[in-house]
């Protein structure tokens, strides 16, 4: 059992021990003053409690929020002593579930403390400290510093209030933190809010390149919890999942089945109704759609998902007929239509340049480089912007796919590669069509 950090002085006996410094000082020389519950941290994946965040109750005769003792403390000057007192009695906790993580809050003024440098004079393997965002940080090399030595010696680091805004990102930016918590603003009302899903799907794919993981705060619906395991958030928290209480409590029945249900699904190629951003859940319609083809019509049929997942206006698939030297396209209404619209490729140089370099291609109407006859057929069309991606299988174009635009813009790099990995696939199911048509006996 770890050994409880108790400070020698008595505050109380301090001179101007009256008022908000008494009340403060009776807490720190009062051993029943101060208690600790802990809110379990549950995997997404699995909806078990792989951690636990240790959070400060107080029974003290005057009756004040956790948030309002600290403030009090800190403008008497009493802050890091209560900060130390309560990371000692979380530390000091028995028995915690092997491999477990212990999440306790500092604020930065307390972390420089000769107080919590003492509590923390200790190996810090599975220890989290998470920087408190009640204190603006004005010189950061100093306390990226003090986070190093505590990594170091096993501690890894959290950040809250991530989504919040400026302040929230820059803490981030400039700590680097291991664990980022989500600012609740961005967790509530997240199943039923498409821009609050996108912000987070983005710091989800953030924290994957940094090395971070996520963990979301002050989850409350059991919709929410399994919005946020859709998009792929790492570790969650809150009332729907179990309340701070005494150690060592477990995630509630409901909310393991939920995380369940959504790997489940995931597992099984389901798709829920969700706030989950397009990119992904489109990619996996497409998919689904192509993997399931069994005619060049069903094939065709992914032109709407495409063109969703690329931003398009519309999209048209085409392929290379090799003896008449041409792209056939198919119609923007989904259906295969080999004696459709045949476009020569002499007379579309920037086509055949596609078709035989494998490189995609922009065209803007009003670029004054673009082929004249390609800007020509775009301006007929009443489209602005094209671009033009192969469709390729074993290094060989077997068509072409056609994005348009009525706003001239450029395409984004994003957009670009989304299409590119759809022609993979396009190219892989459209050459094992070709071929099972060539195997059929004509009738």
């Amino acid at each position: 059992m770890a050994t409880l950090h108790r400070l020698d002085t008595s505050y109380a006996a301090l001179p101007g021990a009256d008022g908000a410094w008494a009340e403060v000082a009776a807490v720190l020389d009062d051993p029943s003053a101060l208690a600790t519950v802990f809110q379990p941290i549950a995997s997404l994946a699995t909806g078990a409690a792989v951690g636990f965040e240790a959070l400060a109750r107080f029974r003290a005769s005057v009756n004040r929020d956790p948030a309002s003792w600290f403030d009090l403390a800190w403008k008497v000057g009493l802050g890091a002593a209560l900060e130390a007192r309560t990371a000692a009695l979380a530390l000091a906790a028995a028995d915690r579930p092997t491999g477990s993580f212990l999440t306790i809050n500092l604020s930065p003024s307390a972390l420089v403390s000769p107080e919590v440098e003492t509590v923390l004079a200790r190996p810090l393997a599975g220890l989290v400290i998470e920087i408190t965002e009640h204190e603006e940080v004005e010189d950061y090399t100093d306390l990226a510093g003090i986070l190093a030595m505590l990594r170091a010696r096993g501690a890894r680091i959290a950040v809250d209030d991530a989504g919040a805004g400026y302040s929230g990102l820059e803490r981030v930016m400039r700590l680097s933190p291991d664990l980022i918590k989500l600012d609740r603003g961005l967790v509530s009302g997240i199943d039923r809010d498409p821009a609050k899903a996108a912000l987070v799907h983005a710091l989800v794919g953030f924290a994957a390149q940094t090395g971070a993981v996520v963990c979301a705060e002050g989850i409350e619906t059991l919709e929410e919890l399994a919005a946020l395991a859709e998009l792929d958030v790492s570790l969650g928290q809150g009332w729907a999942l179990a309340r701070p209480a005494p150690p060592w409590a477990s995630i509630t029945g409901d909310a393991a089945l939920t995380c369940d249900d959504v790997l489940r699904e995931a597992l099984a190629g389901v798709s829920r109704p969700s706030a989950n951003p397009g990119g992904e859940r489109l990619f996996e319609r497409i998919s689904d759609k192509l993997s399931a083809a069994s005619s060049l019509d069903e094939v065709a049929a992914v032109v709407g998902p495409l063109a969703e997942a690329l931003h398009a206006d519309e999209v048209h698939i085409s392929v290379h007929d090799q003896r008449g030297d041409s792209v056939v396209a198919v119609s923007g209404s989904g259906r295969w239509e080999l004696d459709g619209q045949r476009y020569p490729l002499a007379q579309y140089p920037a086509t055949r340049h596609v078709m035989e370099t494998l490189c995609s291609l922009q065209i803007l109407l009003n670029d004054q480089y673009a082929d004249p006859d390609e800007a020509d057929l775009l301006e007929e069309l009443g489209f602005a912007s094209m671009l033009i991606v192969p469709i390729v299988f074993r290094n060989r174009a077997l068509g072409i796919v056609e994005a348009y635009s009525r706003a001239e813009r450029p395409w984004t790099r994003s957009e670009i590669m989304r299409a590119r990995l759809a022609c993979s696939h396009l190219g892989a199911t459209i050459f094992a069509l070709q071929v099972a048509e060539r195997a059929t006996p004509a009738a």
